[in-house]
């Protein structure tokens, strides 16, 4: 009978450890700015994005990591500098991506961040760039829908959504994108269908109710439109926009008159 030590036979235990010597041995041989992306990536995960930016600035600064890797550091960084609303450190960013390795998904998140700078025609123009780049992503023809929508060129942006449900049947953003457009172009009946898909597919969603029920509103089927309102709020309860609309409604089934449209806070 083998001796053992916690319960192991020696034999095994005697592995366990070379094991246990190799794995270290191998982390150990990871360079430095590997490591630091990893452990960005793992912070921006946990939304930590203040350590993530530290990492990820170690990891640029190594010189260690290989050009499409480094390009990855940069588009990381640029996505955390987003969320702590630092804009135009991430457009640097982006740009430094791009340079390094233009994929198609550094020109969509790129566009995005032009998107909400409102700088419309850059963003198209790099939405373009990742379409022609990679043309099976729903979502970034959805992407620049909406930034033809921001424009208002709507024929322009109903055919980027019809696009984006072609690839993805299910995709509810298009579908509630789609029906707002239509309901902006005056296709109400139109409209009133997509944002009924929208829900359907994600019926937790409370922007979906919400865009109902600005057009339940302006077809003047009030109890409907309160209906919805009153389930936007019960999912999201401090939605601002959904409770304006809502005190619009209830005026509007009072009698008071309202001029349609122009009355109702869209929030888009």
């Amino acid at each position: 009978m083998s001796k053992t030590i916690t319960g192991l036979p020696m034999r095994r235990l005697n592995v366990m450890l070379w094991s246990i010597f190799w794995v270290e041995l191998c982390v150990a041989a990871v360079p430095l700015g590997l490591k630091a992306l990893q452990e960005g990536i793992n912070a921006q995960y946990r939304k930590n994005y203040e350590k993530a930016l530290e990492y990820y600035t170690q990891a640029i600064d190594s010189g260690e990591l290989s050009k499409e890797t480094l390009a990855l550091a940069y588009n990381n960084r640029a996505d955390a500098w987003v969320a702590t609303a630092h804009y135009y450190k991430a457009l640097i960013d982006y740009n430094e991506a791009i340079k390094l390795d233009p994929r198609a998904s550094y020109f969509n998140r790129r566009g995005i961040l032009e998107a909400k700078l409102e700088q419309y025609d850059k963003a198209i123009k790099d939405y373009s760039e990742s379409i022609k780049r990679d043309k099976t992503k729903a979502y970034v023809y959805n992407n620049r829908g909406w930034a033809y929508y921001k424009q208002r060129n709507f024929d322009a942006a109903i055919r980027d959504f019809d696009q984006a449900i072609k690839l993805n049947p299910r995709y509810a953003f298009a579908y509630d994108n789609r029906g707002w457009v239509r309901f902006r172009k005056g296709e109400r009946e139109e409209a009133l269908r997509d944002l009924s898909r929208a829900i359907q597919l994600e019926p937790n969603n409370p922007e979906f109710y919400n865009d109902r029920g600005v057009v339940l509103t302006d077809l003047e089927k009030f109890d409907d439109a309160l209906r919805d309102f009153e389930k936007a709020l019960s999912l999201k309860p401090d939605y601002t926009e959904a409770l304006k609309n809502q005190q619009i409604a209830r005026k509007a089934k009072k009698g008071i008159n309202l001029e349609r449209l122009k009355s109702i806070n869209f929030g888009k």
